[in-house]
């Protein structure tokens, strides 16, 4: 498997808590801590366990012995393997991507975010995709923006870079190879995630983004 994407609701896994509260290393626990919200160190708490545990799985090593770092710019690697991910949260949603060929980036959001996006419009499009906004009808420009604002935030997890690039200065067009910031032939594409999300993955060309896309499964709590 070249790459692939989990996605996980957190309700799902909320009795696992006490579990995976202890499967962090220091610096994770520090990062929850830093949370101030009860609600967002549950989701963080969970991700950062999941995170693990799959990677774990990939790996073929124990859950404590996952060399998970983070780069300068605060990204996750796994240190010493040829193995990239990324992994996106946010108010339930959990989402987890890898490839053993290139960069990859995710990002998950509820559905109810799209009705926030309209607001920053002008801060995601380039001009041309402003224009093509405006030719929809008002509630599918607003899931058009939503997705678009995602490929991007994708993209630029894959890149490395975080928001040190504005989404306004590049287009983002679904699944057509793009070069970004020293990346080459990188897509963005969305993924099938069900009525409550809204998930989109990007990765380089060669990890199998092509055709029907990376793999992509639900991570249930009985699995465990």
């Amino acid at each position: 498997m070249g790459a692939g994407a989990v996605l996980v609701e957190q309700v799902d896994w909320l009795p696992w808590l006490g579990d995976a509260r202890a499967l962090l290393d220091p610096r994770e626990l520090a990062c929850v801590e830093r949370r101030h919200r009860p609600g967002d160190r549950v989701n963080l708490i969970l991700a950062y366990a999941l995170h693990r545990l799959l990677l774990s799985v990939l790996l073929d090593i124990a859950p404590a012995d996952v060399p998970i770092g983070r780069d300068a710019k605060g990204c996750p690697r796994v240190e010493g393997h040829p193995l990239w991910t990324s992994l996106s949260h946010a108010e339930g949603h959990l989402a987890f991507a890898f490839s053993r060929v290139g960069p990859v980036g995710i990002d998950i959001e509820p559905s109810t975010r799209v009705a926030e996006l309209p607001e920053i419009a002008d801060r995601v499009c380039t001009p041309a995709e402003a224009d093509a906004m405006r030719q929809l009808e008002a509630s599918a420009r607003a899931r058009a923006l939503l997705e678009l604002w995602m490929r991007k935030e994708a993209l630029l997890k894959a890149a490395g870079i975080g928001l040190e690039r504005a989404m306004e200065t590049f287009d983002a067009p679904v699944g057509v190879p793009l070069r970004l910031e020293g990346l080459e032939a990188v897509r963005a594409r969305m993924l099938a995630s069900g009525p409550d999300c809204v998930a989109a993955i990007a990765s380089v060309e060669q990890a199998g983004v092509e055709g029907r896309g990376p793999d992509i499964q639900w991570l249930r709590s009985t699995r465990m």
